[in-house]
């Protein structure tokens, strides 16, 4: 039954439907939705002749990328899809009807066509593979090391209502970050996006329950414990991808699911009155980070950063008062506690103008092609994917030393490669 889904959600053909229903769905939501419901947040509605039909060309050419000349890497081209449905698309739309940069769906669309350039594409890397009776004793020793920060410094001060998702989020989170320290800022990505995620599928895998249930618990106790919504919808990303083998049925997973998703939270909406999950889902997911970037392209058009927030500041004099993401939250939304961070593209422009931007691109193109030119298992597709994701919501930097992007190359080459010894 399994392999009659996997073979039936692999069709290209049935991709490109998807895919053109999905963005015309988008379109509707922004303007239904987005616009019509939080206009006061920022969403206008501005659109003529011209960005309709610049906006319709960029989606064509990433149509003709992704279907017509796909590149030849399944791996490559399953995450080229989800960069197209979560950035390229909303970002897109966003330019086309909601007076968004022009900049940021162009570029967007350039690292689609990067991510399955044959130009950067690396030889097969072939690592020696750590074995299951190593795994079994290492894996879980160095997650409860990394661990025990949090749970001196949060104990078991959780909170069941960052189940509601809501607007309580935040100030929780800001509780939370008030009793970390510095070991619990820069170990939580690792944990939650490589550690305990590694966990969850060495335990379905090896059907070890020890490793599933305390990699699943971990997630929880920490997205309770300071509620990055994230770390858990991360859990369900790592469990749902484990279970496809086929990279292209994966790239069918992402748009039927990210389709469904759209449908289905509208329809909650519609029967319900509840804005909360289609909120979550179109709007958070989709169009928040468009915005953002947006903002960012705007903001520092003219005064790139070079870095001067960050480790070349003795070299650079920083010219505001608050980092960058709580700049633009105080820009954005008139609020200095609001992060507003933003994506590599954004990051990019934000500290070396267009150079930057491209620059930062071709080196995330060139960590997707890492993981390909090892042949990480398909298990682990949802691992790569949280790093894609990553990649589209957090700054280069941070994304490969805080949020665990460097430690997750060292842990495939040991642990996910899939063609050496296990």
């Amino acid at each position: 039954m399994r392999e009659m889904i996997e073979k039936l959600i692999a069709n290209r053909r049935g991709h490109a439907l998807a895919f053109v229903l999905f963005m015309l769905f988008m379109v509707e939501e922004y303007v239904r939705f987005v616009y019509g419901k939080y206009y006061s947040a920022g969403f206008d509605y501005r659109t003529d002749c011209v960005t309709i039909v610049v906006g319709v060309f960029l989606l064509g050419l990433m149509a003709i990328r992704l279907f017509a000349v796909p590149p030849k890497s399944d791996f490559s081209y399953a995450i080229s899809i989800f960069v197209a449905m979560f950035f390229a698309v909303p970002t897109t739309i966003l330019y086309m009807v909601g007076g968004g940069s022009v900049w940021v769906p162009l570029y967007a669309l350039v690292f689609v066509y990067l991510i399955g350039s044959n130009a950067l594409e690396l030889p097969t890397i072939a690592t020696p593979r750590v074995g299951y009776k190593h795994q079994r004793w290492l894996l879980p020793v160095i997650t409860l090391l990394m661990i025990v920060p949090f749970v001196v410094a949060y104990r078991l001060n959780i909170n069941f209502e960052a189940f509601g998702m809501g607007k309580d989020i935040y100030e929780m989170r800001t509780q939370a970050n008030a009793h970390g320290n510095i070991f619990t800022a820069y170990l939580l990505g690792p944990l939650t996006k490589v550690m305990l995620p590694l966990l969850i599928v060495y335990g379905i895998k090896k059907r070890n329950v020890v490793f599933l249930v305390g990699g699943i618990v971990g997630m929880l106790y920490l997205f309770l414990a300071n509620p990055h919504k994230s770390v858990f919808f991360s859990i369900f990303v790592v469990l749902i991808f484990y279970f496809f083998k086929n990279h292209k049925a994966k790239a069918g997973l992402i748009l039927y699911g990210g389709l469904a998703l759209v449908l289905l939270s509208a329809a909650v909406n519609l029967v319900s009155e509840n804005l909360l999950v289609e909120s979550i889902a179109v709007r958070r997911m989709f169009f928040i980070p468009a915005q953002v970037a947006s903002n960012y392209f705007g903001f520092f058009d003219e005064s790139p950063l070079m870095l001067s927030h960050s480790f070349l500041s003795s070299i650079n004099d920083y010219p505001y008062d608050v980092e960058p993401a709580y700049l633009m939250g105080l820009m954005m939304y008139n609020r200095t506690i609001t992060h507003c961070n933003t994506g590599i593209i954004a990051d990019g422009f934000m500290n070396f103008g267009h150079i930057g931007a491209l620059l930062y691109m071709v080196i995330a193109a060139m960590v997707v092609k890492f993981f390909d030119a090892l042949k990480v298992e398909g298990i682990f597709f949802g691992m790569v994917l949280l790093l894609v994701m990553t990649f589209l919501n957090s700054a280069l930097f941070t994304t490969l030393l805080t949020h665990g992007g460097i430690l997750l190359m060292l842990v495939a080459m040991f642990f996910m490669a899939k063609r050496t010894d296990q």
